[in-house]
């Protein structure tokens, strides 16, 4: 695959895996438009992703970043960088086993607890109990949709952002 192809590029993986991060580094390489769904939702609604959660519910939630997931989906030349329960849905785990520029920015519970942090006051890690039985008990739910959905695994537990957005240009060429 050339780096000039105009299919999108996928960044999937648990809250605080990088997404966002490394798809911004991404299109300053790519000449790409950056997509965060997460605050492109924030954006068009007006409330925060957890002010959403707590007015509406989860699931209302997921049917706003399934529904703008698709319509992103059918575009070209992006970097979309995915909340981390994108995979909840079959519709775009369809969408994403389907992509060939997947990538599952991977990293273990114990590592994902050290990037996280409250004052992002992530809806699914609120209460005052402990971070990490909260975060394995996400990661062991999803872990295998994003390995199904992904065509290519980093684990990003040992690389600089710079190698991180090295390896993923080297799978795209």
């Amino acid at each position: 695959m050339n780096k000039n192809t105009h299919e999108n590029i996928y960044l999937i993986g648990m809250m605080g895996s990088g997404k966002s991060t490394i798809g911004r580094l991404l299109c300053k390489e790519l000449n790409r438009t950056f997509i965060d769904t997460d605050d492109k939702i924030e954006e068009f609604m007006g409330f925060t992703i957890k002010e959403i959660f707590d007015s509406m519910g989860e699931s209302r939630f997921r049917e706003m970043e399934e529904s703008y997931f698709i319509e992103k989906s059918k575009q070209s030349n992006l970097i979309i960088s995915t909340g981390g329960g994108i995979i909840l849905s079959q519709k775009n785990r369809d969408i994403l086993q389907k992509g060939t520029n997947v990538f599952y920015l991977k990293a273990d519970p114990q590592f994902l607890i050290t990037r996280l942090n409250k004052r992002y006051k992530r809806p699914l890690l609120a209460g005052d109990e402990p971070l990490l039985p909260k975060v394995e008990t996400i990661y062991n739910s999803r872990n295998q949709f994003y390995e199904n959905s992904a065509n290519h695994i980093i684990n990003i537990e040992t690389l600089s952002k710079s190698e991180k957005v090295d390896k993923i240009l080297n799978c795209l060429i």
